[in-house]
């Protein structure tokens, strides 16, 4: 099995934020992804209105860590990892 591995290319402008999810959030959203089979965009729609935001990037586990990366012309580029693949990436 071979690992993915991601690197960010300029790490010192990298903003990484800590996300506070309150137990509460977190099982309803392990509750929408066990549940009831439906589509996948229906899912993603309810899971972005539980985190205020979307799934791991590379998993799609349940996020805990916050990477904002800037982008061309004043943007930032927001990405969402668990702890697990977070550590692959930072």
């Amino acid at each position: 099995m071979v690992k993915q591995m991601i690197r960010v290319r300029n790490k010192a402008k990298v903003t990484i934020k800590e996300l506070n999810l309150t137990p509460e959030q977190i099982n309803a959203v392990e509750k929408i992804m066990s549940g009831i089979p439906s589509s996948r965009e229906m899912k993603r729609r309810e899971v972005k209105r539980i985190l205020n935001g979307s799934l791991c990037c590379i998993c799609f586990g349940i996020p805990s860590v916050e990477l904002g990366t800037p982008a061309g012309r004043g943007g930032i580029v927001v990405e969402r990892y668990c702890e697990k693949c977070c550590t692959m990436v930072y």
